[in-house]
């Protein structure tokens, strides 16, 4: 997927701007931010989906949801910070945008697809249950995090055809970033009829969305304008800027819930916040480490074959981990079942890429 599902791991790094937060280094960093939140991914869906209710309480279980919250938005994030990546040097240089603009548009799409593909009600062929049909039907129509991310990213592309230069992109990203989320409240609740109910499923949660465009695209063009800033030469260095960037998310966040109280729209700055906090910690890690490890690469490259695999092994139409195991496990159980599904998860990446290197190199040898 590359740039378009958040990998930058491609891009040749150009002239560091500062020893320590050059390119090279910002790439090590996303990569390990992605490998992070594959696995709260990975583990925490599992978990999930086989934890037993009573267990679901407590001081841990609280800890846990929450950083299992950072998730998506982590992912989010970083597919807006990676695109900046990709076409920084394009910004400003129409030939060259028209150029891959139709390689990352076709991307963008296929990502729409894929969520809709990985939804298709296949289970309602298998019960005459009408509520059974339904819920399959919402599942369908409403959005997951892949149609946000290729909307965000389809859109992304045509400011940047639109636009003059690499200014008012970045305005208008981080414009985008204020606006979808002031506007949540007002569109979370809106409901419509069945026709329209496909398009209100990209900006509100009524119809059944998982991940509509307000508030989570949020996050995506945040990404944008992150990267932009910690391309930008000069001091502070690009975890520090990470870290100023997070308590200033962290602090609105308190000010508006000692205002106004508890609010989607606080909530989404404490996760945001959090990730930034986090990414701080994992850019200064990388201004020391200064190289990848080879099995980071490769799973921080194919975060989509691990969301694809995972959700068909546990909510595969009926047939996954969510129904054959379901919610009756004790904790020491459940997580042994998430170890089992990240080592595998892993290992299947692995696998694939092995046997996807073999093709290549067989017909690279029989010409």
């Amino acid at each position: 997927m590359k740039e378009a599902a958040g990998d930058v791991s491609h891009v040749a790094p150009a002239r560091a701007l500062e020893p320590a937060s050059g390119p090279q280094l910002r790439v090590l960093f996303v990569d390990w931010l992605r490998c992070f939140a594959a696995f709260q991914m990975l583990q925490g869906h599992t978990i999930a989906a086989v934890l037993a209710p009573r267990y679901r309480t407590g001081s841990v279980y609280a800890l846990w949801s929450f950083a299992r919250g950072l998730t998506s938005v982590a992912f989010l994030f970083t597919a807006g910070m990676a695109f900046y990546f990709a076409c920084a040097r394009e910004l400003g240089r129409p030939r060259a945008q028209r150029r891959v603009f139709g390689r990352r548009a076709r991307r963008a799409l296929m990502l729409i697809a894929l969520g809709y593909v990985l939804h298709l009600p296949v289970g309602a062929l298998f019960t005459a249950d009408p509520r059974a049909h339904e819920q399959l039907l919402r599942a369908f129509v409403g959005i997951d995090i892949l149609q946000c991310i290729g909307v965000s990213l389809a859109v992304l592309e045509l400011l940047l055809w639109l636009l003059p230069g690499a200014r008012s992109f970045l305005w208008v990203c981080t414009g985008a970033s204020v606006v979808l989320l002031a506007l949540t409240p007002w569109t979370s609740g809106v409901s419509v009829a069945p026709p329209l109910s496909a398009l209100l499923a990209y900006v509100s949660t009524a119809v059944g969305s998982s991940f509509p465009l307000l508030p989570w695209a949020t996050h995506l063009f945040f990404g944008v304008a992150c990267g932009a800033w910690l391309l930008a030469p000069g001091w502070p260095r690009a975890e520090l800027r990470l870290l100023v960037a997070a308590c200033v998310l962290l602090a609105v966040c308190v000010t508006l819930q000692a205002v106004w109280g508890p609010s989607i729209v606080s909530d989404h700055l404490r996760r945001l916040g959090s990730v930034l906090l986090v990414s701080a910690l994992l850019a200064w890690l990388a201004a020391r480490v200064r190289r990848n490890h080879g099995l980071i690469s490769l799973l921080a490259r194919d975060t989509l074959l691990l969301y694809v695999s995972h959700v068909l092994l546990i909510y595969g139409q009926g047939m996954g981990l969510a129904d054959w195991v379901g919610r009756r496990l004790a904790p020491a159980s459940a997580i042994a079942l998430a170890a089992l599904v990240v080592v595998g998860s892993g290992a299947l990446v692995v696998g694939y890429r092995r046997l996807r290197g073999g093709r290549l190199a067989a017909a690279v040898r029989t010409g």
